[in-house]
C-alpha cells in the first residue's frame, strides 16, 4: 500500500487484527476519524491542603487529607512530603485501603542546587522512593527548593 500525499499511514494491531490508520486518527479507506479518545486518571496532592514541609505545625492531619480527597471524588493521591503520612508500608495501606484510594506517586522538594545539601536530598529521595515501591506508585516529581539566586526570577520566563 502506497503512501499518499498528506496520509502518512501506519498499521495498529488491535486485538491481533491488523487496522490500518493514519497518524491523526482517520481511516484513509473511509476519511471519517477514528475514536481515539484516551482514558486519563487524576489524581491530588498534599500540596493542595498547604501541606510542603513534613513537620509544618499549620499541616492537617494526614488522615483528614487521605478522608478529604476520597470525599473530593479523586481515586489517587501523591504521597506529599516524606514524613507527612506514615513511612510504615502496612499503616499506609491501611489507611488508602479505608478511602478506596491509590497513592500515585511522590515528590522530592529539597535543595539540590546546594552541594552541601546532598546528603539531605539522597535521604529525601532514597525514603520517598521507599515508600513509593511499596505501594507501586510509579511516579516521582524532583523539584528543586528556592534558593536565593533563582527565587527573583523563579516561575517567569524572561
Amino acid at each position: 500500500m502506497a503512501n499518499l500525499p498528506g496520509w502518512p499511514l501506519r498499521v495498529a494491531r488491535p486485538d491481533s487484527r491488523a487496522h490500518i490508520t493514519d497518524n491523526r486518527g482517520m481511516d484513509p479507506g473511509t476519511a471519517r476519524r477514528k475514536d481515539t479518545r484516551v482514558t486519563i486518571k487524576i489524581g491530588n496532592a498534599p500540596c493542595s491542603w498547604g501541606v510542603e514541609f513534613p513537620d509544618d505545625p499549620r499541616n492537617p492531619a494526614w488522615r483528614d487529607v487521605l478522608s478529604q480527597n476520597a470525599q473530593a471524588g479523586y481515586k489517587g493521591i501523591e504521597l506529599g512530603p516524606v514524613g507527612f503520612m506514615p513511612e510504615d508500608p502496612a499503616l499506609l495501606a491501611e489507611a488508602l485501603d479505608e478511602h478506596d484510594l491509590e497513592l500515585i506517586g511522590g515528590v522530592v522538594f529539597r535543595a539540590f542546587h546546594d552541594p552541601d545539601q546532598w546528603d539531605n536530598v539522597l535521604d529525601g529521595a532514597l525514603r520517598t522512593c521507599k515508600a513509593l515501591t511499596a505501594h507501586g506508585a510509579q511516579h516521582l516529581d524532583l523539584i528543586d527548593s528556592i534558593s536565593p539566586r533563582r527565587a527573583p526570577t523563579a516561575g517567569r520566563a524572561d
